[in-house]
This record gives C-alpha cells, structure tokens and sequence, in this order.
C-alpha cells in the first residue's frame, strides 16, 4: 500500500496510476486511514476525468473498468450520490461480462463496513444478477397440438417473468425435452448466455424428437445458437434415465461453480411432477439428487405429454439399467512406492496399507467396491460427497503422518484422481469380487497421474 500510495503527484497519464492509485486507496481505508484514502481518491478521480476526455475527443468508447475506477474514487471520497450515479453507468458498459461486474460488487461489499455505508447501499448499485439451471423430465408422448400450443405460450410466459424477476443473465439445461427447449430458446429470445450439456453426441440425444418433427428442427436450431455445448463422447447408452440424470447433475454442478465464481445466487428450476414420473421409469429422481445435494429448487407447471405410466422399457433394458448407475470413483497411487527395498515393502504393506485401512473403515458403507495392487488404489462409491471426504483424509493422511516412525522414507506421497459418471457394475468371473467398468472408470485412471 506504501508502494503504491506514491502515485499520489505521479504523471496522469501513467498507464496505470488509476488502477493503482484506487487499490492504494482501498487499502487505506481497510487499514483504517480514511484521511490518506481520500487523498488518493482525489488524485484517481482526476486520472480518469481526465482520461475519459482524451478518449471521448479521440472517438474511442467508454471503458468499464475506467468507469468503475471513478466510481470507486466517487465512493472511498466521500462523494456517496455522485459514486451511485458512476456505478450505474459502468454498469451499462458490462455488455455481457459479468464477470467484472461481480468483481467490482465485491469490492464495494468489502468497503462497506469501514466507509459506514448504510445497508442495502452496495446492492442498490448494481443490476440483480444470478444463475439458472433447468431441469425437465423426459419425453414420454405428445399431447394434443392445441393442448401443446397452449402450453407453450404459459410455459415461456411463465419462464420470462421468473428470469426478469431473479435477475438471470446466465442458464444451464440439458435439451432432452420440449421443455428445455423452451427455456433454451427463452433465454434466447431474451438475449441471455444459455449453456446445454448433454448426456451424449447431440445426434443421438436428437432421437428423443423423432417421433416429433418440429422439435426435432427446433433441436438442431437452438443447439446451432447457443453459447456452448458440451456433448458426452459416448455413442450409445445403456440406460437412457440414468445418462439423463447424470446430464442434469453435469448442468447443476456447472451452474454452482459458475454462481460461485461470480458470487451470485443459483436458482434451480424443475417440473412439478419429475420425482412421480422417475418413479415410474424406475430410474434416479432428479429431485432426489438435488435433495440429496442440499440444493433448493422450485418447481414450475406440469408438462401436458406424459402417458399416465410413463415410457415402458423392454425387459434387458430394465435388467441391464439395475446395474448401471451414477458412481463415483478414486483412484490413487503412491509417489515414491518403486524406490523402496524388501524390507521397506513389507513394512508399507503392514503399516501404510494399515491406516490406509482405518480411514476407509470409518466409510464402509459408502464403498462399493474396493481394490489394491501393490501401491494401487481404486475404490467405487455411492455417494460423490463421502468420495471426496475419502480423498481428503487420504491426502491428509499421507501429509502428517511420520513415516520414518514406521521405518518408511518420511517423503512418501500420495497421487489421487477422483470422478463420477455413469457405469457398469458386474462380478468379475476371476476374482469373483463385484466390479465397474465404462469410459468413466477410464478417465478415471488416466487423470490419476497426472
């Protein structure tokens, strides 16, 4: 802060002495020196007068952070009306990122307590922002094309009052109904990022409409429009119930790191009735997964297509969809295994595998399955949560434990890959131990050593 305080008298035309300059002045008033703060707003504040009027006479546009700079400035200045006005016009140059929009809210939430602002201040500043995942039950059969029509009109009046409401500038869906289709092309029509994952290559994921035409079209258009597609690179599924679940987890986790990075609120949107329907497909509820996650959802009218009993499935469908399911997997191995002796080994495979042992022990009944070789580990769970708690103990393990008290080298580490995806679970006709197997299980593996 030192450092960066003797910009104070520096030249105005230093390429950074605004940014600069309104970091010092933060961290004054963070450290409690308000009178210094206010110095160094007054000088930043001239800095970007000034730099804005050499930009508008030479034709260039505005510049956002210029703009947030001289709102910050306004603010640490004192100057509380005047600061409210520039947040709001910086906000109008976000066009699109709101990245740095959340970023300078997160500064001025920082500043808040120190500069005494009054509460509910900070947010009247910026725009409502958030983030939206959509999740929607598969498609069993079409009702009536005026049931249809009349449903679609409600459905994305109803989707365009909930996304002005909540602030929506970006969603997450899966395109594996008519109704992610109509909030895909909602977010669309509405000028909003819109992101569909998919449970595997689009062209498969496109039979779902088969039996309808003009979803089928509407498929291919609104997937040649949105911001991104992330498509699964398997061809076939063995369970289509399960993959699409799995395709709708993808979509939430995508939406909770994205609100989480931009520290704004996450609203998970799902039909009413997904959790009776999943029930009688005999396949992982969505509603029970984001249940399961502590995730809060809200719910949105019925869809008009389900047949009362839903899609039946033929009989291997149904007898192989018992045996594929979402899992999630650690592989790990430890660094340093290869260099130890005879004796060495004996004592690893007495005393590491040992605690190694005890901290799976306290999770047994999350572990499907469990494997060693030498200095190899692979474990299968239920649950993605108690997974990554077993990673965790594991790393930590390792880490603090005194290994030359066990006559081992005091460097040894441990390496571990943690995934899950759908896969397929059988008994291995050799060992007779129950097993996994899929692309998942691979990637698994090979991420391991990395």
């Amino acid at each position: 802060a030192d450092s960066a305080a003797r910009l104070q008298g520096k030249d105005t035309d230093a390429g950074d002495a605004g940014y600069c300059g309104i970091n010092a002045a933060a961290v004054q008033v963070l450290r409690n020196r308000p009178a210094e703060a206010q110095v160094l707003a007054q000088r930043v504040k001239q800095i970007c007068l000034d730099r804005s009027r050499k930009m508008e006479a030479a034709g260039g546009s505005a510049d956002y952070w210029l703009a947030a700079t001289l709102a910050e400035a306004e603010l640490i200045g004192g100057s509380h009306a005047e600061a409210e006005v520039a947040y709001r016009a910086a906000a109008q140059l976000v066009q699109g990122n709101w990245r740095e929009l959340c970023s300078t809210r997160r500064q001025v939430r920082l500043l808040a307590a120190p500069l005494g602002l009054a509460p509910g201040f900070v947010e009247r500043l910026f725009p409502l922002i958030s983030i939206a995942v959509f999740a929607a039950p598969a498609l069993a059969r079409l009702a009536s094309a005026e049931k249809m029509i009349e449903w679609e009109q409600r459905q994305k009046d109803e989707l365009k009052q909930r996304l002005a409401e909540a602030g929506v500038v970006c969603g997450y869906a899966s395109a594996l109904s008519p109704a992610d289709l109509l909030f895909i092309e909602t977010m669309l029509e509405t000028g909003r990022e819109i992101n569909v994952l998919l449970p595997c290559p689009r062209q498969v994921c496109r039979r779902i409409f088969e039996s309808a035409p003009a979803w089928a079209a509407r498929f291919d258009s609104l997937l040649s429009r949105v911001n991104s597609v992330t498509e699964d690179t398997q061809p076939s599924c063995l369970d289509e119930a399960v993959d699409r679940a799995f395709a709708r987890l993808r979509a939430l986790g995508a939406g909770i790191l994205r609100a989480q990075r931009l520290d704004v609120a996450l609203h998970v949107w799902a039909m009413e009735d997904a959790r009776a329907l999943a029930a009688r497909q005999n396949s992982s509820s969505i509603m029970c997964s984001f249940e399961r996650l502590s995730c809060p959802y809200e719910t949105i009218k019925e869809e008009p297509w389900f047949s009362p009993a839903g899609p039946a499935r033929p009989a291997n469908e149904a007898a192989r969809g018992e045996n594929y399911a979402i899992r999630a997997m650690l592989f790990g191995d430890v660094k340093g295994y290869s260099k130890l002796s005879d004796v060495e080994l004996l004592r690893f495979a007495r005393e590491f595998m040992q605690k190694i042992a005890d901290v799976l022990g306290r999770h047994s009944a999350s572990i499907l399955s469990r494997r060693t070789a030498g200095d190899g580990l692979f474990l299968v769970f239920a649950d993605l949560e108690v997974a990554s708690t077993v990673a965790l103990q594991l790393r930590d393990l390792v880490a603090s434990t005194r290994w030359d008290e066990c006559g081992l080298p005091q460097n040894l580490g441990i390496r571990i890959s943690l995934d899950a995806g759908p896969v397929y679970a059988f008994k291995d006709p050799v060992t007779r131990h129950d097993e996994v197997c899929g692309a998942y299980v691979n990637r698994a593996a090979r991420i391991e050593p990395i």
